[in-house]
């Protein structure tokens, strides 16, 4: 997961170097909302808020389209099991593993705001003329769970200049009975990646309308293979992988979503496992 971060923040700096706006005064703000239910279930007892910070580069607290500003809403667990450490968690997700430029590390969640905000400045100031403005949006949210694994997923992306925007969203599925994060080999049976590759690729032939005999290619992807990855949701219905821009596919594709339900993954799934 981690090499992955590293590659979007490559894509990240990259841009960063196109990038340009205007000057103005900076804000902050913060906002709390409570938030519903991830799954509408009376069997789990789990409540979560929601927390937004915002910061822009004027004096005004406005999601504009001549406006820099960034935002970063995550949920916070207030009733559930090993609600502390899943709430330490998501904090630290995001202060590791968000916006960042060269090597500089945060020690908050107001950190990486503050970061975004002095970099259009520096930038601005280098480039008083340039007439874009940035913008960026970080979310953490609970996308689903049952009374054994919460899935949370955090997405990031916005534009600092160059052709065109960046976003980036990755899964992570916690066991709440101890908190820890889970993986596939931890949900499936023993040896399960060829058979499992062989449903996803039955699964991108599908969405894609190729034949057996196609070449993958002909469905956007850079080669004639596709294979599970670690980005992957426990949902109501199946497992999601997840392939963000640039993974198996150029920008122009889009991301790709493939959804393996259970009835596609039954014999992969061992009596013990968590998603029973």
């Amino acid at each position: 997961m981690k090499s992955i971060y590293k590659l979007f923040i490559i894509l990240l700096v990259v841009a960063l170097s196109y990038a340009c706006g205007s000057k103005k005064d900076s804000s902050l703000g913060v906002k709390e909302n409570r938030s519903t239910r991830a799954n509408d279930t009376d069997e789990v007892s789990i409540d979560f808020k929601t927390i937004e910070l915002f910061k822009s580069y004027t004096s005004e607290s406005s999601k504009s389209d001549d406006s820099t500003y960034i935002t970063l809403q995550y949920v916070e667990m207030v009733s559930g099991p090993n609600k502390n450490k899943i709430n330490s968690f998501i904090r630290n997700e995001l202060i590791q593993n968000t916006y960042t430029v060269g090597s500089t590390e945060y020690k908050t969640l107001n950190d990486i705001l503050d970061n975004f905000i002095d970099d259009y400045k520096m930038f601005n100031a280098e480039y008083p003329d340039y007439p874009q403005n940035w913008f960026y949006e970080i979310n953490a949210s609970a996308k689903f769970y049952t009374q054994k694994i919460l899935c949370l997923e955090f997405s990031q992306g916005g534009y600092t200049g160059g052709a065109h925007g960046h976003d980036y969203v990755q899964y992570i599925d916690v066991n709440l009975e101890n908190a820890n994060i889970l993986k596939l080999d931890d949900l499936l049976v023993k040896d399960f990646e060829t058979k499992l590759n062989k449903l996803i690729d039955m699964k991108f032939r599908e969405v894609k309308g190729l034949l057996p005999t196609d070449d993958l290619e002909q469905g956007g992807l850079f080669e004639n293979k596709i294979a599970y990855n670690d980005n992957f949701a426990v949902l109501k219905d199946g497992l999601l992988f997840y392939y963000n821009n640039y993974e198996i596919a150029p920008y122009a594709a889009g991301p790709t979503e493939l959804l393996i339900t259970y009835d596609e993954l039954r014999k992969l799934i061992p009596k013990n496992s968590l998603l029973k």
